[in-house]
């Protein structure tokens, strides 16, 4: 459950907010879009203009009096797509939404064939307008993930976007225990240094000074045979 701004509750309520999604792919040049009508530029960070964090939206007239302030904006291109539902879940599970691009003109298509996409990150974002066409409070998050799966066709190129639990769905030969699995003075291990022995133990990893390598569970012999009472905190 995401909570709205008492301004954009207020103007929902009283059905002049206007929403609109805005998508960013941080592929090898990033590519972004919003289902606006008009083309909108977005100025990050921003220090003197109503508060210091999240994005100022503004029209391409409002650009220009950005850029004359020194302000460095992001255009966001006008672009048919569309969103099905966002899917979370309480559990240790991978949440995803899949996203439907406009492709009429091959411009996605272009795209998707000249780069490995898979694994790059994508944001999803959305924002409320007065009757004005102002925005309304500022942007905020609904998904942020990386590109799971995509699919071309002529009239729409879609594309899945998952969070970063995915990097958890792997299969895996090495047990958990308490002494370091690296080898000692191998790659992965780190030590440089001028000792000769290790017996993958903290107790020598700490003496060594190389404890940010040390791939082990230490505390796995305490808890060995032990009840544990989750919520109790003695």
């Amino acid at each position: 459950m995401r909570d709205l701004s008492s301004l954009i509750e207020a103007a929902t309520c009283a059905e002049e907010g206007k929403m609109f999604w805005f998508l960013e792919l941080d592929f090898n040049t990033t590519l972004r879009y919003t289902d606006c009508d008009v083309d909108l530029w977005g100025v990050e960070n921003r220090i003197d203009l109503v508060t210091e964090a999240g994005d100022f939206l503004v029209t391409e007239s409002g650009a220009s009096l950005i850029l004359e302030q020194g302000y460095e904006s992001n255009k966001f291109e006008t672009m048919p797509f569309s969103i099905s539902a966002v899917n979370y879940s309480a559990k240790s599970s991978v949440d995803k939404v899949e996203i439907e691009i406009g492709n009429v003109d091959l411009q996605m298509s272009a795209v998707f064939l000249n780069e490995d996409i898979m694994n790059k990150w994508g944001t999803l974002k959305v924002g409320f307008f007065d009757s004005d066409n102002q925005i309304i409070d500022q942007t905020f998050k609904i998904f942020e993930g990386l590109v799971s799966t995509w699919k071309l066709t002529e009239p729409k190129a879609s594309i899945t976007l998952v969070n970063e639990f995915v990097l958890w769905n792997k299969k895996t030969l090495r047990k958990y225990q308490s002494a370091c699995r690296w080898p000692f003075k191998s790659t992965e291990c780190g030590y440089t240094g001028a000792e000769t022995w290790c017996d993958q133990g903290y107790a020598r990893c700490l003496v060594l000074g190389n404890t940010d390598n040390f791939s082990g569970f230490r505390w796995l012999p305490d808890l060995m045979e032990k009840q544990i009472y989750w919520g109790k905190t003695t």
